[in-house]
């Protein structure tokens, strides 16, 4: 086992990409482990642990195959029938290309390059075509005055030779690699951490505390290693078969579990796949990265012919970094967007624009913006959709937004495109298709080489006419939430512009304060049954547990996240909850004041104070604070109208939730 940082399985410089062939050459990869920026104290480096066994070495695999290879190119196997024969046709297989017209390249010449015709028409073979044409060394050497005066027949020799020699460099690299990572028989156990900083610590089994005094690892369940509880193996017994270590042993004995039912929380992230399918072989530029989301064939069912988005654009391109071009931020000028810009339903929020000089937007010409521009993200939040429309313009983007930018005879409406870039038919893919962990991404030719379903120009009209109407009750329900929290808000200030009575909140009579309890990470249930565990996120339970720390829930609670981002929320009566030691309780004794309004007004209160991770909300702070209260009536009042103003929110979050599977609907209900 390595541990190593996760850059090793995808960047693309020569030393990252040499260290991924040493381990085709010379290892059986037996499992992957991905583990977080907070697993060796707080470095903020993703590693990921190769579990590795030496290939065996009589003689070597990698020594083997390279002789084969050449062979095979040099058409020196058609005697034999192709020695290892099978493996090409895997490797043809695995691509989806015919083996008969494969076979051609074997010892092609200049001469009969036109037996390649039909290979070129595969959409691989036909991107090596195009790129070896549009390459900068064809480009000089047709402008060289020893090539224009050549006679036509002796350029196309020139031309063929050199593009024997382009195909060769590419394939026999591809095929070489192929053979190595099917020769690894056992599949790869992947086993990714999840993305969840919670989620994670739990998965972890320890966290990592900078609380000055309590600095250094915390484990969960106990104060030793011996004590902690986690997935990943148990420190009492290295054969206890409900931990993943257990996985990894099996996996280098060459047993594949049939049952995986001990792992059923934690089963999103653990994955049996084929080396093959870790790679990307249909890549132009093939690097040799490794994706820990094995390759998955998306198949598209659509009655309508399938083109490819590529070939219906007259540029896919994408921008740069400012500052790796030697320009600066602005405070103003030229926007500037990142994928932060785009919102997942597809808008564009200027607010978080950044802006650059006209200086480095010049430099920066490829990338300059254009109406009808559609932005698609290929770094980090991967497959963020967006039109550019006027009012963002001038614009220019980073090389984390690709530029989409259709042919002006384009089959394809810029709408219709739009949506299908948004829908599960390429949201789905890009799982299986992303490279990198820390910043997962796509590749300009991946995106290039989405399907796109065609069907005819009346039926893109429809389709885009009833995901619009989707969009427009979209818009409906942000407006109806925004008109509803802002009056929510000024009902609040005009309440408390009313308050005349002030009370603290170490008043015993008035308030019961108190917090909760530490809870074992054994006793915490990984399904949404039982009582709702909150912690300092008092929003959202990190977990679910099957008894009660408070006894009576007749009367509704405050609670507040003690540590963390201030956090105020309102439980209402009979909702039976659990809470943490980063959790506490604030409930009202008497008929003063009404808990919602107290929500409000306790909110309020810890902003005023600055209570954050640096400045906990402890229980003593939290009784110091003071409050000013209006009439009862009036609180009354405004908690009435509190509560139908947030069952309006409420359904039109639902209205928000629902878009993309209603759009999905359309889609499917025109194109299948």
């Amino acid at each position: 086992g390595i541990i190593v940082p996760s850059s090793i399985l995808s960047n693309s410089d020569a030393t990252h990409i040499a260290t991924r062939e040493i381990i085709l050459k010379y290892f059986d990869t037996v499992a992957l482990v991905e583990l977080g920026s907070g697993t060796f104290g707080k470095t903020g480096t993703n590693t990921v642990v190769l579990f590795l066994k030496r290939k065996a070495q009589k003689p070597e695999p990698s020594e083997h195959y390279a002789n084969r290879v050449e062979d095979y190119f040099e058409g020196g196997g058609e005697d034999s029938e192709y020695q290892d024969e099978y493996l090409v046709k895997k490797y043809c297989e695995h691509n989806e290309l015919p083996f008969d017209e494969y076979k051609q390249l074997f010892g092609i010449t200049p001469e009969n390059i036109d037996e390649l015709n039909e290979l070129f028409k595969r959409d691989i073979f036909a991107t090596y075509k195009k790129e070896f044409a549009n390459s900068t060394e064809i480009k000089n050497l047709k402008k060289k005055k020893s090539f224009k005066e050549k006679s036509k027949e002796e350029k196309a020799q020139e031309l063929n030779k050199r593009l024997i020699k382009y195909l060769y460099k590419i394939e026999k690299d591809k095929l070489y690699y192929f053979m190595l990572a099917y020769e690894n028989t056992q599949k790869v156990l992947i086993v990714k951490s999840p993305s969840n900083n919670k989620e994670q610590k739990k998965f972890l089994g320890y966290e990592w505390s900078g609380a000055k005094g309590q600095e250094g690892i915390k484990y969960i369940g106990g104060n030793t290693i011996n004590d902690i509880v986690t997935p990943l193996f148990n420190p009492k017994s290295r054969n206890d078969k409900s931990k993943i270590n257990y996985l990894i042993q099996q996996n280098f004995l060459g047993k594949e579990p049939n049952d995986l039912s001990d792992f059923e929380p934690y089963k999103e992230l653990i994955t049996y796949a084929n080396v093959t399918d870790l790679l990307d072989f249909s890549r132009k530029d093939f690097n040799k990265a490794f994706s820990l989301s094995p390759k998955r064939k998306v198949e598209i069912t659509t009655k309508y012919e399938l083109v490819r988005l590529g070939d219906e654009c007259k540029m896919i391109t994408k921008g740069t970094t400012p500052t790796t071009i030697g320009y600066q931020y602005q405070s103003k000028g030229i926007n500037f967007i990142k994928v932060e810009s785009i919102s997942e339903n597809g808008d564009i929020n200027q607010d978080k624009f950044m802006f650059i000089h006209k200086d480095c937007d010049n430099a920066m010409s490829r990338s300059k913006l254009k109406i009808n521009d559609i932005l698609f993200s290929i770094a980090g939040a991967l497959g963020r959709v967006a039109i550019v429309d006027k009012t963002i313009l001038p614009a220019n983007t980073n090389q984390a937004l690709s530029i989409i930018r259709l042919k002006q005879e384009s089959k394809l409406l810029l709408k219709y495109v739009y949506f299908i870039l948004i829908s599960d038919l390429i949201q789905n893919q890009i799982d299986g298709l992303k490279v990198g962990i820390a910043q997962p991404n796509l590749s300009l030719t991946q995106v290039a080489d989405f399907k796109i379903p065609l069907p005819p120009k009346e039926i893109q009209e429809k389709i885009v006419s009833e995901c619009e109407a989707i969009d427009k009750e979209v818009e409906k329900a942000q407006e109806t939430i925004e008109k509803a929290k802002k009056e929510i808000e000024n009902g609040f200030n005009e309440l408390l512009a009313k308050a005349n009575n002030t009370y603290k909140l170490n008043n015993s009579d008035i308030f019961e304060v108190s917090i909760g309890k530490r809870v074992v990470a054994k006793e915490i249930e990984n399904t949404k049954e039982g009582i709702p565990v909150y912690s300092a996120n008092v929003f959202e339970p990190f977990g679910y547990i099957n008894k009660t720390l408070l006894k009576d829930f007749s009367k509704p609670s405050v609670l507040w996240g003690i540590d963390g981002d201030w956090m105020v929320n309102y439980i209402e009566k009979d909702k039976p909850f659990y809470p943490t030691d980063h959790c506490g309780v604030l409930r009202v004794k008497g008929s003063e004041i009404h808990p919602r309004y107290l929500t409000f007004v306790l909110e309020k209160a810890g902003k005023e104070v600055r209570f954050s991770r640096n400045h906990r909300a402890s229980i003593d702070r939290i009784k110091g604070l003071t409050i000013k209260t209006p009439d009862y009536k009036l609180q009354k009042q405004f908690a009435d109208n509190v509560e139908k103003l947030e069952i309006q929110i409420k359904q039109a979050r639902e209205v928000i939730n629902q878009a993309k599977e209603k759009k999905q609907a359309i889609l499917d209900k025109y194109l299948k």
